[in-house]
């Protein structure tokens, strides 16, 4: 019976449903590794099956679900508040987070600056990614 309450435990607490990704914010490069390559290049490839979206949260993993819809942010009322919508992708190792880490870009725009500015929408559960051809961060 203990089993039984270990097993029910580790399956209802923890991302090990059988849609569970895990992904992980990369590491951002130092500033003299960026002025060394000729151009941005995305995070990852397509063809990798590691390759996921960016989550906000900087330390550890996120579970992230590839077969779940993805709920774009920020809310549609608030569109003027970022300055990545329309940024075209075709999937999510093209998108990053860069600036203050409040913008989701495609990795040409890597280098950009922001305003620094915090969103009430953007919190630790929001992902940085491919959403609908542009990147974007979703839920």
């Amino acid at each position: 019976m203990r089993q039984l309450w270990t097993i029910l435990a580790i399956t209802f607490c923890s991302c090990a449903g059988p849609n569970c990704k895990m992904v992980s914010r990369s590491m951002p490069k130092p500033a003299s590794e960026l002025e060394q390559l000729d151009e941005p290049r995305p995070r990852c490839s397509a063809r990798d099956p590691r390759c996921g979206p960016e989550p906000v949260r900087d330390s550890g993993s996120v579970c992230f679900d590839p077969m779940a819809p993805r709920e774009r942010l920020p809310p549609d009322e608030d569109l003027r508040a970022s300055p990545a919508r329309g940024s075209a992708c075709s999937h999510d190792g093209e998108c990053l987070i860069a600036g203050c880490g409040n913008v989701c870009v495609p990795y040409p725009f890597s280098r950009i600056g922001t305003n620094c500015k915090g969103y009430i929408w953007l919190d630790d559960r929001a992902l940085c990614g491919c959403v609908e051809g542009s990147c974007s961060f979703f839920r």
